[in-house]
């Protein structure tokens, strides 16, 4: 798939000659920008290991829909393409049956693995798989990098959940600027 233009609009000149190319940069993309704005839906496509009291980024490995090509597969994030509001959401889906608190939230600090978006769940002994959501309309910049983290205090290392039934996710759209 080929990587949706960004519109860089220009003022033109008296006596501007109007080319195919200043109609392509001055109307095709900046329409197609409106009707195809940014978004992104990653998911995790293998388990991992969150360990106990640590914020661990979440090894996302693909995106199904990504018209802009942000989603970088070495970083496990996604590069915002330009600047504006975006809705955003993510999913971590935890396979436990062990008490504690598993929580997950959006980053885009990559490093700190700082929350810019928080949710968190209490698991009991033999309750099964918990998932953590977390989302929220974000105020983002562009060349920023997205990330989702996972969080869980169950005393152990637990495993994602990653299969057809569910799997850790990051949803990305923007909204406008």
């Amino acid at each position: 798939m080929t990587n949706q233009p960004l519109p860089q609009l220009t003022t033109p000149q008296a006596g501007f000659a109007i080319s195919q190319a200043y109609l392509t940069q001055q109307v095709y993309n900046p329409l197609t920008f409106l009707l195809n704005p940014p978004s992104a839906f990653l998911y995790a496509s293998a388990t991992q290991t969150i360990n106990s009291g640590t914020n661990t980024l979440v090894n996302l490995s693909g995106a199904s829909f990504d018209p802009y090509g942000g989603f970088n597969s070495s970083t496990h994030a996604w590069v915002v393409p330009v600047s504006g509001w975006y809705d955003v959401e993510g999913v971590v889906h935890f396979n436990s049956a062990t008490a504690g608190n598993r929580a997950a939230w959006v980053t885009t600090d990559l490093v700190g693995l700082g929350a810019i978006t928080y949710t968190e769940r209490w698991a009991q002994t033999g309750g099964g798989n918990v998932s953590a959501i977390c989302g929220g309309i974000l105020s983002l910049t562009q060349n920023q990098s997205i990330g989702l983290v996972g969080y869980q205090s169950s005393g152990a290392g637990l495993g994602t959940v990653s299969t057809s039934n569910g799997a850790a996710t990051l949803k990305l759209r923007f909204l406008h600027a």
